[in-house]
């Protein structure tokens, strides 16, 4: 709420905030940065941004996706969880937390380094950590691959090897 009366603030009354998640604070406080450095509002940044020429015109480009089978992703990332406890996660944590860690929340938010901070808080248990940090991969693996279907559009789809 604060970031986004700070981005009022820099902007005409009344203006929307078209193409703009307002409830993403990362983005609110990157638009809110960028009206302020600027002297902008965050509709003429944008109006400018949308009136930038598409990159690489002059070129035929064509996507490929190249893709695995989920099940084959799902074991791919539970094997990836448990070498990353196997070779010290948690003493990797426990170690940042030392330098400061917690007062970076993109860091200390990220799959798996916030998983092992709720551990180390006593809100998770040992035997739930490593299925936490699973469960929000796949979330998270599931979310990536269905905006890249829609955001981008595909020519080709290869199986991954």
């Amino acid at each position: 709420a604060g970031l986004i009366r700070l981005l009022m603030q820099h902007n005409p009354s009344g203006e929307m905030f078209e193409g703009l998640d307002l409830n993403n604070p990362r983005r609110v406080e990157k638009a809110a940065i960028r009206c302020i450095s600027t002297e902008k509002s965050y509709s003429q940044l944008r109006a400018e941004f949308l009136a930038l020429p598409e990159p690489l015109t002059d070129y035929d480009k064509e996507v490929w996706l190249v893709s695995r089978p989920t099940e084959e992703l799902k074991d791919r990332n539970r094997k990836r969880v448990d070498r990353m406890l196997q070779e010290g996660l948690i003493e990797e944590v426990r170690g940042l937390i030392d330098m400061g860690f917690e007062h970076n929340p993109s860091a200390c938010g990220a799959i798996g380094y916030r998983e092992v901070l709720e551990f180390l808080n006593g809100n998770i248990s040992e035997q739930n950590l490593a299925e936490q940090i699973y469960v929000h991969t796949n979330q998270l693996m599931r979310k990536q691959r269905t905006w890249f279907r829609k955001q981008i559009p595909i020519h080709r789809e290869v199986p991954g090897s």
